[in-house]
């Protein structure tokens, strides 16, 4: 524990006292996405509301990790807000996917404020910590500030926080959620979609995926026929890594962050250290197979010679 503690560069209860409450808004906030998972029809909305969730519970691990440094108990429950928040949603989830949206902006805005602070409080572990936790709930504010904006019903004043134009997240006047980037980007080739399962992958995702895939699948791919080319590229995008992508370099840009690309591994060979292999002086003595013969049938001996008669299962291989 002492090594553990040596991580902290502030005070532990002052860490403490900074992270405590915010792991208690954002697990109420994850109880009211899940109460509104369950209820809501569209597919794409399904998504981004499971991604925001899974993204909100690797905020939550990283937080009760600081916590755990500071010998405090972790934050297990959403508190007294969490069915304030689990009813708002669903009673405004019966009025309008809009007016949930809204709700769900405005805790998430909330929410990226307070990290705002807390990491500039902060130093040290502690603040390389909330700056990332930060980086997530403002990827999630954008997420929601781009769709209240987009809805024909909803409020777009929130659009001029957008580092872009509305235009560079949605590529027409409708509302469609992809299943990757969670949003609608236009790109070059034509939109991918599915009724069953319902899928969805927008046109920029389309031109990113096919660049992923190597040259040699490249070539395959281009002379596939048409449905098996789609599902093939509908599986990749759909993919951890393809998501994972998305998250840390596309929304990185539309939230006005800086990508996290990852390095070439032509790059990195230099950086691994050579191994160092021991080489033995002397060579290797033979293995001794010790079988025992005493007291062993006159079959059972037979056989054994056989098995271990290296000619003879040469010759019969």
């Amino acid at each position: 524990m002492k090594t553990a503690r040596k991580l902290l560069t502030g005070d532990p209860a002052e860490v403490a006292q900074t992270v405590a409450p915010l792991i208690k808004l954002e697990l109420a906030s994850i109880g009211a996405i899940m109460a509104s998972t369950g209820r809501e029809e569209d597919p794409g909305y399904v998504m981004l509301f499971h991604e925001a969730k899974t993204g909100k519970q690797a905020n939550v691990e990283q937080m009760n990790t600081l916590l755990r440094l500071t010998r405090e108990k972790q934050v297990e429950s959403g508190g007294l807000i969490e069915p304030v928040l689990r009813l708002q949603t669903l009673a405004l989830q019966k009025t309008s996917t809009t007016a949930m949206l809204q709700a769900m902006r405005l805790v998430e805005e909330t929410l990226a404020a307070r990290y705002r602070e807390a990491a500039g409080k902060l130093r040290g572990f502690e603040r390389t910590a909330m700056t990332t936790v930060r980086d997530r709930a403002l990827k999630h504010w954008m997420l929601l500030i781009a769709h209240v904006a987009q809805r024909k019903d909803g409020n777009s004043d929130h659009a001029t926080l957008l580092p872009l134009p509305l235009s560079s997240y949605f590529a027409s006047a409708e509302d469609r959620v992809c299943m990757r980037c969670l949003l609608d980007r236009p790109g070059e080739l034509p939109a991918l979609e599915k009724e069953r399962p319902a899928t969805y992958i927008c046109a920029a995702c389309h031109d990113e995926v096919i660049e992923a895939f190597p040259p040699d699948l490249r070539e395959q791919l281009d002379r596939a026929p048409k449905t098996l080319r789609h599902d093939r590229i509908i599986e990749k995008a759909l993919s951890r890594p393809q998501k994972t992508r998305a998250i840390k370099e596309v929304h990185a840009v539309l939230a006005g962050l800086d990508p996290v690309v990852p390095s070439p591994a032509a790059s990195k060979r230099a950086e691994s250290p050579a191994a160092r292999i021991k080489h033995p002086s002397t060579p290797q003595p033979p293995s001794d197979i010790s079988i025992q013969r005493d007291a062993v049938t006159p079959d059972e001996l037979a056989y054994t010679d056989l098995l271990f008669d290296f000619q003879s299962v040469r010759h019969n291989w």
